[in-house]
Protein backbone atom coordinates (compact mmCIF):
# COMPACT_ATOMS: atom_id res chain seq x y z
CA UNK A 1 0.00 0.00 0.00
CA UNK A 2 2.15 3.45 -1.41
CA UNK A 3 0.64 6.73 -1.01
CA UNK A 4 1.48 10.37 0.39
CA UNK A 5 -0.94 12.14 3.40
CA UNK A 6 -0.81 15.81 2.85
CA UNK A 7 -1.86 18.83 4.93
CA UNK A 8 -1.98 22.41 4.36
CA UNK A 9 -2.06 25.37 7.43
CA UNK A 10 -4.16 28.43 5.49
CA UNK A 11 -3.14 32.22 6.43
CA UNK A 12 -6.56 33.25 6.09
CA UNK A 13 -9.95 31.90 4.90
CA UNK A 14 -8.97 32.42 1.14
CA UNK A 15 -8.02 28.33 -0.58
CA UNK A 16 -5.10 29.98 -1.90
CA UNK A 17 -3.64 31.40 1.20
CA UNK A 18 -1.27 28.16 2.08
CA UNK A 19 1.58 29.33 4.68
CA UNK A 20 2.39 25.76 5.55
CA UNK A 21 2.52 22.33 3.84
CA UNK A 22 3.49 18.93 5.49
CA UNK A 23 4.02 16.01 3.43
CA UNK A 24 4.39 11.76 4.63
CA UNK A 25 5.04 8.81 2.24
CA UNK A 26 4.15 5.49 2.87
CA UNK A 27 5.79 2.69 1.38
CA UNK A 28 4.64 -0.71 0.96
CA UNK A 29 2.13 0.16 4.63
CA UNK A 30 5.02 1.83 6.57
CA UNK A 31 5.71 5.22 7.14
CA UNK A 32 8.48 6.70 5.33
CA UNK A 33 9.82 9.83 4.26
CA UNK A 34 8.19 13.57 5.49
CA UNK A 35 8.59 16.69 3.94
CA UNK A 36 7.64 19.94 5.34
CA UNK A 37 7.98 23.30 4.38
CA UNK A 38 7.00 27.05 5.62
CA UNK A 39 5.61 29.27 2.31
CA UNK A 40 4.86 33.22 2.35
CA UNK A 41 1.71 33.30 0.32
CA UNK A 42 0.94 36.01 -1.96
CA UNK A 43 -0.84 38.05 0.11
CA UNK A 44 0.65 38.66 3.92
CA UNK A 45 -2.93 38.27 5.50
CA UNK A 46 -2.74 36.42 8.39
CA UNK A 47 -6.38 36.17 10.08
CA UNK A 48 -6.31 36.12 13.76
CA UNK A 49 -8.19 33.07 14.03
CA UNK A 50 -5.94 30.99 11.66
CA UNK A 51 -2.76 32.39 13.10
CA UNK A 52 -4.83 31.46 17.04
CA UNK A 53 -5.08 27.39 15.30
CA UNK A 54 -1.44 26.99 14.08
CA UNK A 55 0.80 30.18 15.02
CA UNK A 56 2.33 30.70 11.78
CA UNK A 57 2.15 34.68 11.44
CA UNK A 58 3.30 36.88 8.58
CA UNK A 59 6.79 37.30 10.53
CA UNK A 60 7.29 33.36 9.93
CA UNK A 61 7.05 33.63 6.50
CA UNK A 62 8.93 36.53 5.87
CA UNK A 63 11.61 34.90 4.68
CA UNK A 64 10.12 31.69 3.60
CA UNK A 65 9.89 30.61 -0.47
CA UNK A 66 6.74 31.02 -2.29
CA UNK A 67 4.77 27.94 -3.68
CA UNK A 68 5.97 28.45 -6.95
CA UNK A 69 9.56 27.94 -5.70
CA UNK A 70 9.25 25.04 -3.43
CA UNK A 71 6.58 23.04 -5.72
CA UNK A 72 9.16 21.45 -7.55
CA UNK A 73 10.40 19.30 -4.90
CA UNK A 74 6.96 18.86 -3.30
CA UNK A 75 5.99 17.42 -6.73
CA UNK A 76 8.46 15.24 -7.34
CA UNK A 77 8.02 14.18 -3.18
CA UNK A 78 4.29 13.55 -4.26
CA UNK A 79 5.43 11.85 -7.69
CA UNK A 80 2.37 9.39 -8.92
CA UNK A 81 1.40 8.24 -5.75
CA UNK A 82 -2.19 8.59 -4.37
CA UNK A 83 -2.87 11.43 -1.53
CA UNK A 84 -4.63 10.94 1.82
CA UNK A 85 -6.37 14.26 3.49
CA UNK A 86 -7.77 14.20 6.26
CA UNK A 87 -10.81 16.45 5.40
CA UNK A 88 -9.91 15.97 1.79
CA UNK A 89 -11.76 18.67 0.58
CA UNK A 90 -10.23 21.20 2.47
CA UNK A 91 -6.63 19.69 1.59
CA UNK A 92 -7.49 19.31 -2.10
CA UNK A 93 -9.26 22.63 -2.36
CA UNK A 94 -5.85 24.60 -0.92
CA UNK A 95 -3.65 22.60 -3.41
CA UNK A 96 -5.89 23.62 -6.29
CA UNK A 97 -6.09 27.24 -5.96
CA UNK A 98 -3.07 27.82 -4.72
CA UNK A 99 -1.44 26.96 -7.54
CA UNK A 100 -3.67 28.35 -9.98
CA UNK A 101 -3.28 31.29 -8.04
CA UNK A 102 0.60 31.65 -9.15
CA UNK A 103 0.35 30.20 -12.90
CA UNK A 104 1.12 26.43 -11.57
CA UNK A 105 -0.78 23.88 -13.84
CA UNK A 106 -3.07 21.54 -11.28
CA UNK A 107 -1.53 18.12 -11.92
CA UNK A 108 -4.00 15.29 -12.16
CA UNK A 109 -3.72 13.08 -9.07
CA UNK A 110 -6.42 10.72 -7.29
CA UNK A 111 -7.08 11.41 -3.50
CA UNK A 112 -9.11 9.72 -0.16
CA UNK A 113 -10.32 11.81 2.75
CA UNK A 114 -9.35 9.51 6.06
CA UNK A 115 -12.48 11.44 8.10
CA UNK A 116 -14.98 9.49 5.07
CA UNK A 117 -12.83 6.56 5.73
CA UNK A 118 -12.75 6.64 9.55
CA UNK A 119 -16.35 7.42 9.85
CA UNK A 120 -16.93 3.82 8.12
CA UNK A 121 -14.36 1.81 10.08
CA UNK A 122 -15.45 3.29 13.53
CA UNK A 123 -18.61 4.17 12.97
CA UNK A 124 -19.38 4.68 16.94
CA UNK A 125 -17.07 7.23 18.01
CA UNK A 126 -18.26 10.28 19.15
CA UNK A 127 -16.28 12.89 16.96
CA UNK A 128 -14.09 12.11 13.72
CA UNK A 129 -11.59 15.46 14.24
CA UNK A 130 -7.73 14.54 13.84
CA UNK A 131 -6.70 15.44 17.59
CA UNK A 132 -9.86 13.10 18.72
CA UNK A 133 -8.96 10.02 16.19
CA UNK A 134 -5.25 10.83 17.19
CA UNK A 135 -5.97 10.55 21.02
CA UNK A 136 -8.57 7.50 20.66
CA UNK A 137 -6.00 5.66 18.59
CA UNK A 138 -2.71 6.48 20.59
CA UNK A 139 -1.10 8.51 18.11
CA UNK A 140 1.41 11.22 18.54
CA UNK A 141 0.65 15.07 17.09
CA UNK A 142 1.21 18.15 17.88
CA UNK A 143 -2.21 19.24 16.00
CA UNK A 144 -1.79 22.07 13.52
CA UNK A 145 1.52 21.40 12.69
CA UNK A 146 1.79 20.39 8.82
CA UNK A 147 4.28 17.30 9.19
CA UNK A 148 2.55 16.50 12.52
CA UNK A 149 -0.67 16.07 11.03
CA UNK A 150 0.11 14.70 7.76
CA UNK A 151 2.01 11.58 10.18
CA UNK A 152 -1.36 10.98 11.96
CA UNK A 153 -3.27 10.92 8.85
CA UNK A 154 -0.66 8.51 7.50
CA UNK A 155 -0.82 6.14 10.56
CA UNK A 156 -4.59 6.21 10.44
CA UNK A 157 -5.41 4.76 7.57
CA UNK A 158 -2.73 1.82 7.94
CA UNK A 159 -4.27 1.24 11.90
CA UNK A 160 -7.71 1.35 9.61
CA UNK A 161 -6.68 -1.50 7.51
CA UNK A 162 -6.29 -3.64 10.64
CA UNK A 163 -5.28 -7.30 9.61
CA UNK A 164 -7.08 -7.16 6.18
CA UNK A 165 -3.25 -5.54 4.68
CA UNK A 166 -5.32 -4.77 1.12
CA UNK A 167 -2.63 -4.49 -1.53
CA UNK A 168 -3.66 -1.10 -2.41
CA UNK A 169 -5.52 1.92 -1.33
CA UNK A 170 -7.60 2.36 -3.83
CA UNK A 171 -8.80 -1.92 -3.55
CA UNK A 172 -8.71 -0.67 0.53
CA UNK A 173 -11.43 2.40 0.02
CA UNK A 174 -13.55 0.52 -2.23
CA UNK A 175 -14.15 -2.44 0.69
CA UNK A 176 -15.12 0.33 2.81
CA UNK A 177 -17.46 1.88 0.57
CA UNK A 178 -15.30 5.34 -0.13
CA UNK A 179 -14.88 6.12 -3.42
CA UNK A 180 -11.62 7.73 -4.60
CA UNK A 181 -11.80 11.58 -5.78
CA UNK A 182 -9.72 12.95 -8.74
CA UNK A 183 -8.39 16.25 -9.68
CA UNK A 184 -8.00 16.91 -12.88
CA UNK A 185 -7.48 20.43 -13.05
CA UNK A 186 -8.29 23.53 -11.15
CA UNK A 187 -11.99 23.92 -11.88
CA UNK A 188 -12.55 19.86 -12.59
CA UNK A 189 -12.61 17.58 -10.38
CA UNK A 190 -14.75 14.77 -8.09
CA UNK A 191 -14.49 14.25 -4.76
CA UNK A 192 -13.86 11.08 -2.30
CA UNK A 193 -16.91 9.99 -0.97
CA UNK A 194 -18.65 7.57 1.06
CA UNK A 195 -22.74 6.61 1.61
CA UNK A 196 -24.39 8.88 4.09
CA UNK A 197 -23.64 8.73 7.49
CA UNK A 198 -25.62 9.87 10.44
CA UNK A 199 -25.34 8.90 14.00
CA UNK A 200 -28.52 8.31 15.10
CA UNK A 201 -29.54 10.11 18.01
CA UNK A 202 -28.07 9.60 21.57
CA UNK A 203 -25.37 7.43 20.00
CA UNK A 204 -22.83 9.34 20.97
CA UNK A 205 -20.77 8.99 23.94
CA UNK A 206 -17.22 10.34 25.48
CA UNK A 207 -15.47 7.76 25.69
CA UNK A 208 -12.86 8.80 28.82
CA UNK A 209 -9.46 7.09 29.08
CA UNK A 210 -9.32 4.79 32.56
CA UNK A 211 -8.59 6.44 35.41
CA UNK A 212 -8.99 9.93 34.54
CA UNK A 213 -9.85 12.71 36.56
CA UNK A 214 -12.96 14.97 35.21
CA UNK A 215 -11.56 17.45 38.13
CA UNK A 216 -8.35 18.21 36.01
CA UNK A 217 -10.86 18.92 32.64
CA UNK A 218 -11.08 22.72 31.69
CA UNK A 219 -14.88 22.02 30.89
CA UNK A 220 -15.40 20.28 34.74
CA UNK A 221 -18.19 22.90 37.06
CA UNK A 222 -18.41 25.43 34.40
CA UNK A 223 -21.62 26.76 32.81
CA UNK A 224 -21.88 26.29 29.13
CA UNK A 225 -24.40 27.77 26.40
CA UNK A 226 -24.24 26.51 22.79
CA UNK A 227 -25.37 28.71 19.82
CA UNK A 228 -26.03 27.53 15.99
CA UNK A 229 -26.00 24.33 14.39
CA UNK A 230 -23.11 22.12 15.22
CA UNK A 231 -21.05 19.67 12.70
CA UNK A 232 -20.10 17.08 14.69
CA UNK A 233 -23.04 16.23 17.66
CA UNK A 234 -26.71 17.12 17.60
CA UNK A 235 -27.61 19.29 20.73
CA UNK A 236 -28.79 16.97 22.92
CA UNK A 237 -25.53 14.55 22.51
CA UNK A 238 -23.13 17.76 22.86
CA UNK A 239 -24.51 18.55 26.18
CA UNK A 240 -24.74 14.83 27.39
CA UNK A 241 -21.07 14.54 26.76
CA UNK A 242 -20.31 17.85 28.71
CA UNK A 243 -21.79 17.01 31.58
CA UNK A 244 -19.94 13.83 31.69
CA UNK A 245 -16.87 15.94 32.31
CA UNK A 246 -19.32 17.58 35.16
CA UNK A 247 -20.03 20.86 33.29
CA UNK A 248 -23.50 22.17 32.90
CA UNK A 249 -25.14 23.47 29.71
CA UNK A 250 -27.79 26.32 29.99
CA UNK A 251 -30.02 27.70 27.04
CA UNK A 252 -28.84 31.72 28.07
CA UNK A 253 -25.80 33.65 28.53
CA UNK A 254 -25.70 35.14 32.02
CA UNK A 255 -22.46 36.82 33.95
CA UNK A 256 -22.06 33.28 35.68
CA UNK A 257 -21.46 31.29 32.19
CA UNK A 258 -18.19 30.56 31.34
CA UNK A 259 -17.82 29.22 27.65
CA UNK A 260 -20.41 30.25 24.62
CA UNK A 261 -19.57 27.65 22.21
CA UNK A 262 -20.46 29.49 18.34
CA UNK A 263 -21.59 26.81 16.22
CA UNK A 264 -21.38 25.94 12.40
CA UNK A 265 -24.24 28.51 11.57
CA UNK A 266 -22.47 31.24 13.89
CA UNK A 267 -19.21 30.98 12.53
CA UNK A 268 -19.41 33.06 9.91
CA UNK A 269 -20.47 35.63 12.51
CA UNK A 270 -17.19 35.24 14.83
CA UNK A 271 -15.19 35.87 11.48
CA UNK A 272 -17.05 38.23 9.53
CA UNK A 273 -19.21 40.13 11.68
CA UNK A 274 -21.87 39.75 10.26
CA UNK A 275 -25.56 40.03 11.76
CA UNK A 276 -25.16 38.19 15.40
CA UNK A 277 -27.82 36.18 16.93
CA UNK A 278 -28.49 37.08 20.36
CA UNK A 279 -26.44 34.86 22.56
CA UNK A 280 -23.63 36.14 20.50
CA UNK A 281 -24.83 39.33 21.19
CA UNK A 282 -25.15 38.72 24.76
CA UNK A 283 -21.60 37.19 25.20
CA UNK A 284 -19.91 39.96 23.95
CA UNK A 285 -22.53 42.60 26.14
CA UNK A 286 -21.51 40.32 29.51
CA UNK A 287 -17.44 40.20 27.97
CA UNK A 288 -17.61 43.82 27.57
CA UNK A 289 -18.30 44.20 31.45
CA UNK A 290 -15.33 42.60 32.55
CA UNK A 291 -16.61 39.17 33.01
CA UNK A 292 -14.42 35.72 32.66
CA UNK A 293 -16.33 34.39 29.72
CA UNK A 294 -14.99 33.18 26.69
CA UNK A 295 -16.86 32.82 23.03
CA UNK A 296 -15.12 29.92 20.96
CA UNK A 297 -15.81 28.27 17.85
CA UNK A 298 -16.80 24.75 17.74
CA UNK A 299 -13.51 23.83 16.51
CA UNK A 300 -12.17 25.46 19.88
CA UNK A 301 -14.49 23.11 21.89
CA UNK A 302 -13.63 20.30 20.17
CA UNK A 303 -9.58 20.92 20.88
CA UNK A 304 -10.12 21.79 24.71
CA UNK A 305 -12.72 18.37 24.51
CA UNK A 306 -10.06 15.88 24.30
CA UNK A 307 -6.75 17.35 24.11
CA UNK A 308 -6.71 17.62 28.20
CA UNK A 309 -7.05 13.70 28.01
CA UNK A 310 -3.90 12.43 26.17
CA UNK A 311 -1.46 13.72 28.61
CA UNK A 312 -3.00 11.04 31.13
Amino acid sequence: MDFVAIDFETANECRNSACAIGLTRVTNGEIGDTDYHVIRPAELRFAPMNVRIHGITADTVSGSPTLDEVWPQIRDFIGDDMLVAHNASFDLSVLRHSLYSVGIPVPCVSYLCSVKLSRMVWPQLASYTLGYLATTHGIELDHHHAQSDSIAAAKLVLLARGETKPSCLREFATSCGVTIGEVYSNHEWTPSSAPGYRQTEGEAELALPEGYDITTHPFHNKTMVFTGKMRLFSRNEVERIVSTLGAFSTSSVSKKTDYVVAGALDLRVLAKGETESRKIKDAKDVISKGSHLQLITEEDFSELLFTPMKHT
